[in-house]
């Protein structure tokens, strides 16, 4: 017995040492680049029903509007334009596996017309709607209900939807690397999983966050934005606190939470 509860607890040490040592490398070797993001990408969440530990959770969009908004959805949906579909394809038939997850690299931009053009589309379908229920003699129920959806989606944007927006997908990371350097915004490249959608008949795939997004708040910076721990998540724009994050990524790209501030009324990056 003593001979395995000895390898036990060296294995549980040699482990404790790799991790430490991945996060010491990670943190003081090399560069360490920081990305701004606020209350609207980083939500905050409650770790559970009776634990005070806070977590500050990524999310992001896909460039298509979605019919239902909500905090968590775990995929989005993403068009791409022609060369890069083809270059994501390859040589592989995807519609023959359409629900099969592959592996991928998204490329996410902060606010500019990545998040513009989101917004148009979910103004076009409320304008779209109002449109058919002026014309129509008939009052359809339907309309009526899908018109209600799609402002309080394009209210839910507006007010608090998060501003990181797919606008590419591709197989390797340096490729997207590339692109992100030609950009004006500050940029977020995660990994991810994907399949085609339709048949392959459009450009358009769903993309899935790989790993873990989640990011551990110590609790003094929770305290400081006076966050209630009486609910597991903030889901109304006005009830959540109001604060940017400074988001680091040392050299082996593992990020934290460098610093955390409030914001009286509102945070507002500059564009």
């Amino acid at each position: 017995m003593k001979p395995l509860m000895l390898a036990a607890g060296l294995c549980i040490a040699l482990v404790n040492v790799w991790v430490l040592g991945k996060l010491a490398i990670n943190r003081f070797v090399g560069e360490v680049k920081t990305l701004r993001l606020t209350e609207r990408e980083l939500v905050m969440r409650q770790q559970g029903i009776d634990n005070s530990v806070r977590s500050l959770s990524l999310v992001w969009q896909g460039n298509q509007a979605a019919d239902y908004m909500g905090i968590g959805y775990s995929s989005a949906r993403v068009r791409l334009d022609a060369d890069s579909y083809q270059r994501l394809r390859g040589n592989e038939t995807l519609c023959e596996a359409a629900f099969k997850h592959r592996q991928a690299w998204v490329l996410l931009q902060y606010g500019g017309d990545a998040f513009a053009g989101l917004l148009e589309q979910y103004e076009a379908r409320v304008a779209t709607l109002e449109d058919k229920l002026g014309t129509n003699n008939v009052v359809d129920e339907n309309d009526q209900n899908r018109l209600k959806r799609a402002r309080k989606n394009l209210l839910s944007q507006q007010q608090g939807g998060s501003r990181l927006v797919a606008v590419d997908v591709a197989r390797e990371r340096a490729m997207l690397k590339r692109q992100a350097e030609q950009l004006s915004r500050p940029y977020l490249i995660l990994p991810v999983t994907y399949y085609p959608i339709n048949k392959c008949e459009s450009t358009d795939v769903m993309v899935a966050a790989k790993g873990n997004r989640e990011y551990y708040l110590a609790q003094p910076y929770a305290s400081a934005l006076g966050a209630s721990y009486q609910s597991r998540a903030y889901r109304d724009v006005w009830q959540k606190p109001r604060y940017q994050v400074d988001l680091a990524f040392g050299s082996l790209n593992l990020p934290w939470v460098q610093s955390l501030s409030h914001c009286q009324n509102g945070c507002e990056l500059a564009e």
